[in-house]
């Protein structure tokens, strides 16, 4: 319930004020265009959507009357005033958090495309899937087909999450806890809290969590990546080096996940680059090399940017940078950038 609450917090913040909607309904509109080729019909529809033609409403809690004010009605079937347990603006507080409901509005002919649109754009942006119950609610049962989903992501223009988000009629999110994490002893022994502040970090992130086989896969490449750093530094074999181009570096973290069991490519060519490594086709790792630093994520060239690149071209979310650097501590050599 609390994690509920935490999810519907960020969109009622996100929207909580005229521009931000505004801008969520052209974002939304702007979707349209991009799913409109799943069916004839809705390529047809999208040549005459306007962005003027979708209006987002998220109501206002107007639920917080005083103590003073507030009528309740008690087991006798009696109405009186509040006793001294019950608390008003807690009461407004959770029927804010979980009562209020968002509505998207549109014409009624444009509503197939309006709603695909909509569930697209709104797990995008908050992560959170649109699921039959909004359908009963709104009386929109059967208006967007399942087959339209699948079609969408064998194009790429909706991520493995999203289409099992939305193509699924129960599908559990799980966030990455610090017991989930699994890393070398000798850095929890120099750094007993590395595991949570990665962990809060991913939460920062995506506070919603990941699909079951995503996080496995993170998981995974997590703890084969920091397994791969802590043995070059304890071979020091790349300390003898004067220089080391970074396709030696790829290389060897190749090998090395590959003996991990990790389904490992490499060289797709996206966004206008070629990326560095992919883990069986969910995960960029991006690996570079740099000098001394205490924090590789603020040097001076645009590396998490270079990967983030990647990962849009790919529609994937989750990238991990490789510093393989014997003076940079560990929270900075080794953590998720965010998506």
């Amino acid at each position: 319930m609390s994690l509920r609450a935490a999810l519907w917090r960020q969109v009622t913040k996100s929207l909580s004020t005229f521009e931000n909607i505004r801008a969520f309904e052209r974002e939304i509109f702007e979707t349209s265009q991009e799913v409109a080729g799943v069916d004839e019909w809705l390529g047809k529809l999208v040549q005459t959507l306007q962005p003027e033609h979708i209006i987002v409403d998220l109501p206002t809690n107007k639920t917080q009357p005083g103590g003073n004010l507030l009528l309740t009605r008690t087991a006798d079937d009696e109405v009186g005033l509040p006793n001294l347990y019950f608390d008003p603006e807690r009461w407004s507080n959770a029927y804010d958090q979980q009562k209020r409901c968002g509505y998207v509005f549109c014409p009624r002919e444009y509503i197939p495309l309006v709603s695909l649109a909509s569930r697209v754009a709104i797990f995008r942006r908050y992560r959170l899937g649109v699921t039959i119950i909004a359908d009963r609610f709104t009386k929109t049962v059967g208006k967007v087909k399942p087959s339209w989903f699948d079609w969408l992501a064998e194009r790429g223009i909706i991520d493995a999450e999203c289409h099992q988000q939305l193509r699924e009629e129960r599908v559990f999110l799980s966030r990455i806890l610090a017991d989930d994490i699994r890393l070398p002893d000798a850095w929890i022994e120099e750094t007993p809290e590395l595991r949570k502040n990665l962990s809060d970090e991913i939460i920062i992130s995506r506070p919603g969590g990941f699909v079951t086989p995503i996080k496995d896969a993170i998981l995974k490449t997590l703890a084969s990546l920091a397994n791969f750093v802590q043995m070059i530094s304890e071979g020091g074999e790349y300390a003898k080096l004067d220089s080391m181009p970074e396709a030696q570096l790829q290389a060897d973290a190749r090998r090395y996940l590959r003996a991990q069991g990790l389904q490992i490519s490499e060289g797709s060519e996206v966004g206008g680059g070629e990326t560095d490594l992919l883990v069986a086709h969910k995960i960029i790792i991006e690996n570079k090399i740099a000098g001394e630093t205490n924090n590789p994520m603020s040097e001076n060239k645009p590396y998490p940017f270079q990967a983030r690149r990647y990962s849009i071209a790919l529609c994937k979310t989750v990238f991990l940078p490789l510093w393989p650097i014997s003076r940079v501590p560990r929270q900075a050599c080794f953590r998720r950038a965010p998506a």
